[in-house]
């Protein structure tokens, strides 16, 4: 790789990491599934003018836009509230481990026994995590992002198999649909949307804008130019930097304790993910979707 796209990967991975301070300042003053709304209408009101609607694929946004808003972000953005940024951006990489786990149930992709020993490897390591004192009481929330990275990989899975849908009309399109499930699940399952909203500060403002702007607009156009110009295998191990930099903003931001347990699961999660994007390529050989 160029060392400019090498740096453009960083800052990729280092915008992403901080997304975990954000989500986690934001989600202290509105509440977790209204802030998810906030997002999302900001997304679809920014790209809106520049996406045409694609005709006759409803019925797939509907589905996208349920798996991603009210499955993933609801579940991520509400264990936010109560576990460290540190935290979610370890147990966030369980995505990766979920979504080999599909690619093996639906595409036939291969794992071999380097891919299943790193899903469980990766999963210990969130055990260790588990036991970190700063979980303490809210040990059910860590129930929340395991869920919700599942319901990503999900997300991604059905995105490959439906195929011939751009990532422009994934991100405008889904963003719209997703508005009105989450204010429907906001009203059901929160309160005080509206005391929030007016006792918001500047932070909380800033963290729902750093979901647009370096979000939305600068990091998604970085990580698909880099996607285009060069092979997966190449780019996608970036990706494992992810929790370095969500731990050490959580630790220089927020003031989150830097706890051996905490790095030692941390570090074993990382392995076992590791281990599952980088196995041998002859067990990531894909076989044809399921038709099941």
């Amino acid at each position: 790789m160029r060392p400019s796209d090498v740096a453009l990967a960083l800052v990729v991975m280092a915008i992403w990491g901080l997304n975990f301070v954000a989500v986690r300042v934001g989600v202290q003053e509105i509440p977790p599934i209204l802030f998810v709304t906030l997002r999302f209408a900001c997304a679809f009101l920014l790209m809106v003018p520049f996406v045409p609607w694609p005709k006759g694929r409803l019925r797939d946004l509907l589905v996208l836009s349920f798996m991603l808003g009210s499955l993933h972000f609801a579940t991520m953005f509400t264990g936010a509230r109560y576990l460290e940024a540190g935290t979610m951006a370890v147990v966030s990489q369980l995505q990766a481990v979920f979504s080999a786990l599909l690619a093996r149930l639906w595409f036939g992709e291969r794992l071999g026994a380097v891919g299943w020993a790193g899903m469980a490897i990766a999963f210990g390591g969130v055990l260790l995590i588990a036991g970190e004192p700063a979980v303490g009481d809210h040990l059910w929330a860590l129930v929340l992002p395991v869920l919700g990275c599942a319901f990503f990989a999900l997300y991604h899975a059905h995105v490959k198999r439906i195929g011939t849908l751009s990532a422009n009309v994934l991100n405008c399109w889904v963003s719209l649909l997703i508005v009105p499930q989450t204010l429907v699940l906001s009203l059901v399952l929160e309160s005080g949307q509206m005391a929030a909203l007016r006792a918001v500060t500047w932070s909380g403002v800033a963290a729902l804008l750093y979901q647009v702007v370096p979000m939305v607009i600068v990091s998604y156009w970085a990580w698909y130019r880099l996607l285009y110009r060069y092979p997966l295998t190449r780019v996608a191990p970036f990706q494992m930097l992810v929790p370095l930099f969500g731990v050490l903003a959580g630790a220089l931001m927020l003031g989150e304790p830097l706890t051996l347990q905490k790095i030692a699961g941390g570090a074993v999660t990382i392995v076992g993910v590791a281990l599952v994007v980088l196995r041998p390529a002859r067990d990531r050989a894909s076989g044809q979707p399921s038709r099941a």
